[in-house]
């Protein structure tokens, strides 16, 4: 990635050179890093169809390959906080601000006009060497022309900031208290209007008292405000320290981990600046109910995962806090609307759960009238055909029974309870299925079922002899 200074402009080297001379400068490249290996994945997402992506492309244009673990948890990261920002703009109408820190080479704005979304603002906060990069990809892309969404034309200050009527990106030291809340001034934000931070994976990158310092000001800025926070928890266990390993192999320390132990804490950051709802869940259980059924379903369809309890032990050291705080009696609804969306979407769910549940029980039965078929046509002669076709119709239910409760363990880890009457059904097509195997087996005489097929281990019956004989003298 260049640095700041490449960019030829006078102000902004004066200033590069004060933050590499501020503290943990020196860790800020690794920190701008983890932007590169966030889009890239969400590259890849979008490669495999996880979800569509029209703007991703003018940002990165090639990725390796990532784990199908991996590239699940990164869609549904952007998939929730998706549709919480589109819920909380349906709700808000065109009032909506919505304020992304840390935003990197984040594509939601773009996603959103697509979509048909309006809003008073959107406004985009990272590193001035990051946003510098993206407006030159901004200007110069040639898969689509970003300007185009853009409600005024783009006015560019400082080679960092751009400002586009209804989007501006600012580059800023969010560290730096002072400077953000005077680029975030240059955005020309109503503080009335109800406003969504988006901050994702950042607090974690800085010390808890600079974490705070964002919080309190932008709970003091504005009067209807909402935070969506994604970010590390549990980091106390062995999962999390081989996590944090990696990390600090690649250069990239957190200093905000003390915030991340447990999701008590996580909830507590907010609580002392009165936000007044604050609901919080590890990601392994809002992630998917944040997104709707039938788009989860098809996404298990896409790629087979290798280790499901990887995925699952990954999401569990993740949160998703939704933090709300509003000193006007306006906007009140938006406070619950985490909860209306789960709820809706675990409905829909446990819905899609339970159809798969019956479709899995009763697919033996539904077998059964092909496998009939196929045995109807193999004959009655003895030939090594027939014989192997029943082989084959007699071991695979003997086999699914065996592992009944292995096929709906994964279904009952998701389901949240034993699919007793589930498996009873799944065992009982396989049973008949294996009468029919049986039957087969007589019908062609397999079956030693006849008093003939068991002459060798009967006992030669005694047979009564009367012998005539007269004495001749």
């Amino acid at each position: 990635m260049e640095s700041e200074a490449d960019f030829g402009d006078g102000l902004l080297s004066s200033e590069v050179g004060h933050r590499r001379r501020s503290t943990s400068f020196s860790d800020d490249y690794s920190v701008q890093k983890t932007n590169d290996d966030a889009a890239e994945s969400k590259f890849v997402a979008v490669q495999q169809k996880y979800y569509s992506d029209n703007f991703i492309g003018a940002f990165i244009h090639s990725a390796q390959h990532r784990d199908p673990e991996i590239v699940r948890g990164y869609w549904a990261r952007t998939a929730a906080i998706t549709s919480i920002v589109s819920q909380f703009i349906k709700s808000s109408g065109s009032s909506a601000q919505i304020i992304n820190l840390g935003a990197g080479f984040d594509t939601l704005y773009w996603r959103l006009k697509e979509t048909g979304h309006t809003f008073n603002k959107f406004v985009e906060f990272d590193f001035s060497s990051v946003t510098a990069k993206k407006i030159r990809q901004i200007q110069r892309s040639k898969t689509v022309n970003l300007c185009s969404y853009f409600s005024e034309s783009a006015v560019e200050t400082q080679h960092s900031d751009l400002h586009c009527g209804d989007y501006h990106l600012l580059g800023a030291d969010l560290r730096q208290i002072r400077e953000f809340i005077q680029k975030l001034e240059t955005a020309k934000l109503d503080n009335s209007l109800p406003t969504l931070i988006i901050a994702e994976c950042l607090f974690v990158y800085m010390d808890q008292q600079h974490s705070q310092n964002i919080i309190e000001e932008l709970a003091k800025y504005f009067k209807t405000i909402a935070f969506i926070n994604y970010e590390q928890v549990n980091m106390n266990d062995n999962f999390s320290k081989i996590m944090l390993d990696n990390l600090n192999n690649r250069g990239i320390h957190l200093p905000g981990l003390v915030v991340c132990e447990s999701l008590s804490t996580q909830k507590q950051r907010f609580f002392c600046f009165k936000f007044f709802k604050i609901l919080f869940f590890r990601f392994s259980t809002v992630g998917f109910q944040t997104v709707n059924a039938w788009t989860i379903n098809r996404i298990e369809m896409l790629e087979p995962l290798d280790e499901r309890e990887l995925l699952t032990q990954l999401l569990e050291h993740y949160c998703l806090i939704y933090a709300f705080k509003n000193s006007t009696k306006n906007w009140e609804h938006l406070a619950n609307l985490i909860v209306e969306t789960v709820s809706k979407n675990e409905q829909q769910q446990q819905h899609l759960l339970n159809k798969k549940a019956w479709d899995m029980a009763l697919q033996p039965l539904k077998s059964l009238p092909m496998n009939m078929f196929m045995m109807y046509m193999a004959g009655n002669t003895i030939s090594i055909f027939p014989i192997m076709m029943v082989m084959m119709m007699a071991w695979r239910p003997i086999k699914a029974i065996l592992s009944v409760n292995t096929t709906f363990k994964v279904l009952e880890q998701e389901y949240g309870s034993s699919l007793i009457l589930h498996k009873i059904v799944f065992s009982l097509g396989n049973l008949a299925a294996i009468a029919l195997a049986v039957y087969k087996c007589h019908t062609m005489g397999l079956l030693p079922n006849h008093e003939s097929d068991w002459l060798d281990f009967m006992s030669e019956p005694e047979r009564l002899q009367i012998s005539l004989s007269s004495d001749i003298v």
